[in-house]
């Protein structure tokens, strides 16, 4: 498994790099750092089966790049800034059967999954939410997000700190 992602350059991106080691990820591709298509297109030569898109609707024009034949491309990136529309080839779709699907919590038909595998310990939830914090907290909670100066996976607030 192959992930790509924003440069480790801070404490929240090595940390995120380290938990994708731990949970099965071979290899991580730096954006900014790599040409993410060209390194793909080298270890897989044909494309790969499938790419998760969690980023912005553009991104999806990249991993149309990198997909096989017969590929699946879910997607969950949203944008709320006005870049929410993209251009895709339809023909490009169907004659090389690609999927393009798209996927939102709602309605929640994979929460019984996903409880199946915290309860048999398949997936330790600790490593995913990674600080707890109280509400007098939020601000700097969510100013060390978004700078990355702590190594915050997942933060989860709680009603008492």
């Amino acid at each position: 498994m192959v992930i790509t992602g924003l440069p480790a350059d801070n404490a929240r991106e090595r940390a995120r790099l380290e938990l994708a080691a731990k949970f099965g990820c071979d290899e991580f591709l730096e954006t900014g750092k790599q040409d993410v298509e060209a390194e793909i297109k080298r270890r897989f030569p044909d494309g790969v089966d499938r790419v998760i898109v969690s980023s912005p609707p553009e991104s999806i024009a990249d991993a149309l790049k990198i997909i096989k034949f017969g590929g699946i491309i879910t997607f969950y990136g949203l944008h709320f800034g006005g870049r929410s529309t993209i251009n895709i080839d339809i023909n490009d779709l169907v004659f090389r059967k690609i999927s393009l699907i798209p996927t939102f919590a709602e309605p929640a038909i994979n929460f019984p999954v996903a409880n199946r595998l915290l309860r048999e310990g398949l997936i330790d939830a600790g490593l995913l939410a990674s600080h707890t914090f109280g509400f007098d907290d939020v601000r700097e909670t969510m100013e060390a997000i978004i700078e990355g100066t702590q190594p915050i996976i997942k933060a989860v607030m709680l009603p008492h700190g």
